[in-house]
């Protein structure tokens, strides 16, 4: 499923409506989650989270899709910002893959040769833990120059972004209004 979207051979869209039409099934929610990474763009749940991250670091705006060229060819960087100096690679299931993984690393080598600097989150990170990719996007910012002052409110609501709210659901004390919020 995974490499025939990465293949352009189906939409994110053509796989949601087939998965629609299909009725109820098991791990229904992981099955989003996962055509979702593997659309990329801001289709990409990870993505869209990691854009309401470094708002809420209060960060210049940043590129996205920024082409890099290497003496193996060119790849892109997820974000760059350029004025800092720095950029970011957000990586999903797919990246799991050995085959991947290794061009992933490559790639990070490529960008440490040219000057760059970089960062790597895992999608998991970036849904369930925005604090700690909040807080390393700020040292990195200011390790790069960056004085500006974090916005932590601006950051969504939700049981998986909220540290309180996430205790209470994992103490099983699952009420209404916890979820609602």
């Amino acid at each position: 499923m995974i490499s025939a979207l990465q293949a352009g051979l189906v939409t994110t869209r053509h796989l949601r409506e087939a998965l629609t039409r299909r009725g109820r099934c098991r791990h229904r929610s992981v099955i989003v989650s996962s055509i979702l990474d593997a659309a990329g763009g801001m289709q990409s749940v990870p993505e869209r989270d990691f854009a309401a991250i470094w708002r809420a670091t209060g960060l210049p705006v940043a590129a996205r899709q920024e082409a890099v060229r290497g003496p193996t060819g060119r790849f892109y960087l997820d974000v760059w910002c350029e004025r800092l100096g720095f950029g970011v690679e957000v990586h999903g299931i797919p990246h799991l893959a050995v085959e991947q993984w290794d061009e992933d690393l490559v790639r990070a080598n490529e960008i440490v040769i040219t000057g760059r600097h970089g960062l790597t989150f895992s999608s998991y990170a970036v849904r369930h833990h925005p604090h700690i990719v909040m807080d390393q996007l700020d040292r990195m910012a200011r390790a790069h120059g960056w004085e500006g002052a974090l916005a932590p409110e601006l950051l969504p609501r939700s049981p998986s972004w909220d540290p309180e709210q996430r205790k209470i659901l994992r103490s099983g004390a699952r009420s209404s209004s916890v979820l609602r919020s």
